[in-house]
């Protein structure tokens, strides 16, 4: 059995279609890549400008949820030219979570509440 798949992968045309299949998943792999950095990244921008307006405003918790889509929104449409799609959106939403969550447990590490 080896020595049959040994033979085909021997084969030039066989070597040629495997080739155009990694080169293609690979491609795939590091757009995919490319696109959830931006997302996360303009995510983060968005939590920054979110903390700075609840500063500014009072505001509290839930409330930084609406100032930090709307950021998050507009910065998409500028880079993009589109809207966020809705997984877009939710990896944005993924990315201010787990900033929240690390800033929370560096507080606790810190003594702070």
């Amino acid at each position: 059995m080896w020595e049959f798949i040994l033979s085909l992968l021997e084969l030039e045309p066989v070597q040629v279609g495997l080739s155009v299949v990694i080169v293609t998943i690979i491609g795939f792999l590091a757009r995919q890549f490319w696109w959830a950095r931006h997302v996360v990244g303009l995510g983060l921008e968005a939590y920054q400008y979110a903390e700075r307006e609840g500063l500014l405003k009072g505001l509290r918790g839930h409330e930084k949820l609406k100032p930090f889509m709307d950021h998050f929104v507009e910065e998409f449409r500028k880079r993009f030219g589109r809207d966020p799609s809705a997984q877009d959106r939710a990896k944005a939403v993924e990315a201010m979570e787990k900033q929240v969550a690390r800033e929370h447990s560096s507080a606790g590490a810190l003594g702070g509440s």
